[in-house]
């Protein structure tokens, strides 16, 4: 296992977690479907084996003193399982995860969780473990090592189950896909190309009608306002008739290349990939994000061989242009 020594002067990103994890600890970050995922064996860090209804799993404990090393071959997503020890003495646990992807783009996210009474660990008998909360991570082409690390703010040891899925589409094998409800149209011009967003805030969510089974790639942009300073981190949330399906959280960073057409007192954020897949059937779903005062730009995308599934609408009005934008 690697040391962290010199990964530690990133204190001043932490005082912004705890806000994070506050916010984090009702909601449920598993995605909104199960993917077709294989387990990542190869795995620089401690093993050991937790029991999860009786049955032996592997997971990859991360101490305060410790990084845990990935290295995965993009197109990729990466999911991270995520549990977390219990102090005896609360029911709940709030933590987090620091990644670095090939040594410099960092990414904080955080949760919260309560005791999963079928997880044990048999080595420490007495020790809580919390149920598992998932964090998807966009690997671009080519190889990349991405570094796991427990924040200066959290006090508990973690435990980690690593799973890949196969990205084998390029771009160019997406469509844009549009929505079929939304608050405002909104331009942006990106290296000299316009492309076409959709404004959502927590009391106006974007409505998407799919056919699955299909997945849906999105692209998030924070709309920053002169009251905010630094990175940003906001939650984007795919709800269907009222049930929260999925909220995943998303750190903001403002964009070097994209602009509004029009003078504004806005500053578009660095766009943000996130992912969630489609069972089959018609769906009409709600995608916002529950954090109050921000306003947030989203587009949409669909793999090409899955437009076949709108038999309802055909492809007309559903398919735009097919890069992606950021």
């Amino acid at each position: 296992m690697c040391n962290i020594t010199s990964y530690i002067n990133l204190h001043f990103k932490f005082s912004r977690l705890i806000i994070v994890l506050v916010l984090s600890l009702s909601i449920n970050s598993v995605e909104l479907f199960a993917a077709e995922w294989n387990l990542l064996k190869e795995v620089d860090g401690e093993k050991v084996k937790l029991k999860v209804n009786n049955k032996s799993r592997s997971y990859w404990i991360l101490e305060k003193q410790d990084t845990i090393s990935v290295k995965v071959i993009g197109p990729a997503s990466l999911k991270a399982y995520c549990r977390a020890a219990l102090s005896s003495k609360r029911p709940e646990v709030l933590f987090g995860l620091l990644s670095i992807m090939d040594g410099n783009d960092r990414k904080l996210v955080g949760d919260g969780a309560s005791q999963d009474k079928s997880v044990r660990y048999p080595k420490l008998s007495k020790q809580r473990i919390s149920y598992a909360r998932s964090f998807i991570y966009d690997i671009p082409s080519g190889e990349h090592e991405m570094l796991f690390i427990v924040p200066h703010e959290v006090k508990k040891s973690l435990y980690l189950r690593f799973l890949v899925s196969s990205n084998v589409e390029d771009e160019r094998s997406w469509i844009a896909y549009l929505p079929r409800g939304f608050q405002d149209e909104v331009r942006l011009v990106i290296k000299e190309r316009e492309y076409i967003y959709y404004r959502s805030d927590s009391s106006n969510p974007i409505e998407l009608e799919v056919i699955g089974p299909t997945r849906i790639r999105g692209v998030a942009r924070l709309e920053f306002d002169p009251t905010i300073r630094g990175d940003k981190s906001f939650r984007i949330q795919v709800k269907e008739n009222d049930k929260v399906l999925s909220t995943q959280p998303i750190t903001a960073r403002v964009s070097a290349v994209a602009k509004y057409p029009n003078a504004s007192v806005k500053i578009p954020a660095r766009g943000e990939n996130f992912y969630f897949d489609v069972p089959s059937g018609k769906h009409l779903l709600e995608i916002h994000t529950p954090d109050i005062g921000i306003s947030i730009l989203l587009r949409f995308y669909i793999p090409q061989k899955d437009l076949g599934n709108e038999q309802s609408t055909g492809q007309n009005g559903r398919a735009g242009a097919t890069n992606f934008g950021n």
